[in-house]
């Protein structure tokens, strides 16, 4: 049964894998693969948020050196997936405020008011200094 669930998730069938992983919870519950399944079932379904969790609360219960493995290799796909995401949002705000500032250049009618438009940029605060005493 683990195999085809394994094979389930590799193939991306994801309603067997869903069916098997059922049967494998109802019949062997304490099964020390099954929160592993768990977990790579919902990062199949997309749901890394719920992955990444179940992940990190099996990594300091596995003593298993193969499922040791598997659990970091998930987490470091669902991490490179929270960078890609993070990049991707990044790019998306960039390219708005390019928009905003053209939007802002086009309004004004005259080009020095975007060009302070696109000057803008916020102001770094520090921490103010104790002074000595």
């Amino acid at each position: 049964m683990v195999k085809d669930i394994e094979q389930a998730l590799s193939t991306g069938n994801l309603k067997e894998a869903l069916e098997l992983i059922k049967t494998l919870k109802a019949t062997q519950p304490d099964h020390p693969w099954l929160g592993l399944y768990i977990a790579r079932f919902h990062e199949a379904r997309g749901k890394y948020i719920e992955a990444d969790r179940l992940y990190r609360q099996l990594l300091p219960q596995t003593i298993n050196p193969q499922m040791l493995t598997q659990i970091r290799k998930g987490i470091s796909r669902i991490e490179e997936w929270h960078r890609q995401t993070a990049a991707q949002q990044q790019k998306e705000m960039a390219q708005q405020k390019q928009a905003a500032i053209a939007a802002a250049k086009q309004q004004t009618g005259e080009p020095r008011w975007g060009y302070w438009c696109s000057k803008l940029s916020p102001i770094a605060t520090r921490k103010p200094k104790r002074p000595n005493i």
